[in-house]
């Protein structure tokens, strides 16, 4: 083997392993939106938890998104609390998005040419829109993805505290720490896979 197929095989090797954290990293997230709601309806009357996992264990990420939305805006009232409710959907929308991407297009692995040689990635996804069809823009370096990687570990690690917080049956989020996804954002990364590539 020589050293451009070595490189070839560890660039790879990155890739998946970056791939596969973001989707791991991400159904950790989702459960956590889970949790939050068994917390909430375990908080406010239901004897058995099992009932809460027969309700919410096979739903996938968007209506778990819309039922926390819809019962975190009925159990908290505070106008505070209504705007960190607010900020986590806007995160998961955003998230959603980029992992129904991320996870469901045509992945093509390689490095740039010239020096210093960089891994890359480049994907292949048809987006519909209203101007009809076109490419989401799928084409990044590997330090764009572990970028996403991080802000998607600060948001789980977020929702975790949060999920911790809500069992111990707090009635308000002013004492939730929110600092960490206070000004998190997967805007930029979602408009730059939404721009046309030419």
């Amino acid at each position: 083997m020589n050293d451009e197929e070595k490189e070839f095989i560890e660039t790879t090797n990155l890739v998946y392993t970056e791939l596969g954290k973001f989707n791991v990293d991400f159904e950790q997230t989702t459960h956590y939106f889970k949790s939050c709601v068994k917390s909430i309806l375990i908080n406010n009357g239901l004897k058995d938890q099992i009932y809460a996992d027969f309700f919410t264990e096979k739903l996938t990420a968007e209506p778990i998104k819309s039922i926390f939305q819809s019962t975190m805006n009925h159990s908290y009232n505070s106008e505070n609390d209504k705007q960190r409710i607010k900020k986590m959907i806007t995160l998961f929308s955003d998230l959603i998005e980029i992992r129904n991407v991320v996870t469901h297009c045509y992945w093509a692995i390689g490095t740039t040419v010239g020096e210093p040689v960089k891994p890359f990635i480049f994907g292949l996804k048809t987006r519909i829109s209203g101007t009809g069809i076109s490419q989401y823009n799928l084409s990044m370096e590997l330090n764009e993805l572990k970028n996403i990687n991080k802000k998607l570990d600060l948001f789980k690690t977020g929702m975790y505290e949060l999920s911790r917080h809500m069992r111990k049956k707090r009635e308000h989020l002013t004492k939730f720490k929110f600092d960490k996804l206070e000004n998190l954002s997967f805007r930029e990364e979602l408009i730059k896979m939404k721009t046309d590539r030419n």
